[in-house]
């Protein structure tokens, strides 16, 4: 009995089947790998996103009528009057002196706020701002309050507030927030050397850097009426009057740490929203 072997032909067709089935599945777990990268990068990417969303939002929601106090023409960097605790006015301790009901508020709120000033609502509906160093401190003057028949809500506090300009003595029975100054920018990043990082300073405080990285096109867009405007335009750069300005529009850009698997660059995640001021009169 004979046996035969393969022909070189039939080697070469052999060997050339393996070859195209493996460079196709090269290709294919190169391109699933890819794949798999692009999503961990973009996942980073909205990871960071959302964190400065969740992060600035919050706040920005709080800001009151003209809050928007100063930002720059490039739309990086904007600085609110930002409350941080409401109440309601009672009648004057004496000069330069007023007793107030604050609401409950997390004690940490106080104690992590860089107290910029006061603001009282006029029977008008318009805000008198205040700002500048005063001081607020426990009160134990009840009568003040209780000529008004204000009482302290449950978790609330009795305060006197001190050492303000007496032109700017509030009204009886006003509603009242004390505010601190909070700048939100675009700037160099220090964890990540050569990125974007959005930055918060509160009054004179330290920066701090809130999240990173983010892309080149990162920054605030302003919503821009006249009074009771039905309408609202939005403009890249602050107006003239920033008191027109009654909103921003956020443009969280976040980029991935790292570029991904066949990329030249990061992921982008190019979120955007709105967040309007409240408590708009004019």
């Amino acid at each position: 009995m004979s046996r035969r072997g393969f022909t070189l032909t039939e080697v070469l067709v052999a060997l050339t089947v393996m070859a195209i089935l493996g460079i196709a599945m090269t290709r294919l777990l190169t391109n699933s790998a890819q794949f798999v990268s692009r999503q961990d990068a973009m996942l980073s990417a909205r990871q960071g996103a959302r964190a400065a969303l969740n992060t600035i939002v919050a706040e920005l929601q709080l800001v009151g009528d003209s809050g928007l106090t100063a930002a720059t023409a490039d739309g990086k960097s904007v600085t609110v009057r930002l409350p941080y605790a409401f109440g309601v006015t009672c009648r004057r301790a004496a000069a330069q002196s007023f007793v107030a009901s604050l609401m409950p508020a997390d004690s940490m709120v106080y104690a992590s706020a860089a107290p910029g000033g006061f603001a009282w609502r006029r029977l008008t509906g318009v805000y008198t701002n205040v700002p500048g160093t005063f001081t607020v401190a426990p009160s134990a003057d009840a009568a003040k309050c209780d000529a008004d028949s204000v009482r302290i809500v449950p978790g609330g506090r009795r305060v006197v507030v001190s050492g303000y300009p007496e032109v700017f003595a509030p009204e009886s029975l006003a509603v009242l927030t004390l505010f601190q100054m909070v700048t939100y920018r675009f700037g160099s990043s220090t964890n990540l050397p050569g990125r974007t990082a959005l930055w918060r300073k509160a009054g004179n405080a330290d920066d701090e850097e809130l999240v990173a990285p983010f892309g080149g096109a990162a920054g605030f867009g302003f919503l821009v009426g006249g009074p009771k405007a039905a309408t609202l335009t939005l403009q890249n750069t602050p107006p003239a009057n920033l008191n027109t300005v009654r909103g921003l529009e956020l443009r969280l850009f976040a980029e991935s740490e790292w570029a991904a698997q066949g990329s030249a660059a990061p992921q982008v995640f190019p979120l955007k929203t709105r967040v309007m001021f409240s408590n708009k009169v004019s």
